[in-house]
Order: C-alpha cells, then sequence, then structure tokens
C-alpha cells in the first residue's frame, strides 16, 4: 500500500521509479544497470534486511544516495547505520 503512493507521488513529478520486495531483489535490479540514484528502503524485509541492503549498496554502489523509510524502532541501530554512512537520510 504504502508503495503504490510512492510510486504514484514519484510519477507525478515524472521520477522514474523501481520496486523490490525483498533486498535480494533490489540487488538484482541494481545490477540490471539502470541509472539509479536514489535507493529508498524499509528496514524490516524477508531474506535480506535493510541494513545488509544498505551495506551492500554502500559498498557496490557508492554513488547511490541511501533513505530509509520505516517504523523501526532500534534507535541505537539506525544511530550506528547512520554513522557508518550506510544511510544518508532517515524517516519514520
Amino acid at each position: 500500500m504504502h508503495s503504490q503512493f510512492l510510486k504514484s507521488k514519484l510519477e507525478d513529478v515524472h521520477f522514474k521509479s523501481y520496486f523490490a520486495s525483498s533486498g535480494e531483489q533490489a540487488l538484482s535490479i541494481l545490477e540490471s544497470g539502470k541509472n539509479i540514484q536514489i535507493l529508498v528502503t524499509d528496514l524490516n524485509m524477508d531474506e535480506m534486511d535493510g541494513f545488509e541492503l544498505l551495506k551492500r549498496v554502500r559498498k557496490l554502489y557508492p554513488h547511490i544516495f541511501r533513505v530509509v523509510l520505516s517504523a523501526h524502532k532500534g534507535p541505537f541501530m539506525i544511530k550506528q547505520a547512520i554513522e557508518d554512512g550506510d544511510i544518508h537520510e532517515f524517516f519514520t
């Protein structure tokens, strides 16, 4: 539901967007060579959580701006990810 709202808003301002239901699927989209400049992710995902996805994206695609949009309640882990440089912005 939230992804449809976000997709609609991004399309309203003419942003091309890709959506993934897991960290593995997100990496697959990135590997396809599409010109992706911003990654918006949740932290709670199956298979690979958002923290792991952010670490991998930071290492493999350091030019991509990384944003978290999540209701995750682990302030220590979020603070650590920001300090490590895995997250540029965090929104709840």
